[in-house]
């Protein structure tokens, strides 16, 4: 119903009851439009390569953390908003 701070349903760690949590996850996507969806991406994209502190550990070079941030947004970023649903579709109750 609150849709505030949306982003954390399709990311981060979930402990708890794996099939409630996609049927919830489902049920959201029924509810926006593919350009909230996008910006949910974009909220979660720019959480997950907010890498400053490691670059000035580690010194590391624009070069090489372009390289990572792309890494990151493949391996973290959720997909399109067709692709989730066709996901959510074949997840629901199968698992």
């Amino acid at each position: 119903e609150n849709l505030e701070h949306i982003e954390i349903l399709f990311s981060g760690l979930f402990f708890g009851n794996q099939e409630e949590l996609k049927k919830i996850q489902k049920n959201v996507l029924e509810k926006i439009n593919e350009d909230e969806w996008d910006n949910i991406r974009k909220t979660i994209m720019k959480n997950e390569i907010n890498l400053s502190k490691a670059v000035k550990r580690m010194n590391i070079n624009e070069k090489e953390m372009e390289k990572l941030k792309q890494y990151v947004i493949l391996l973290r970023v959720p997909p399109s908003y067709g692709e989730m649903f066709e996901i959510l579709g074949r997840r629901v109750g199968k698992d």
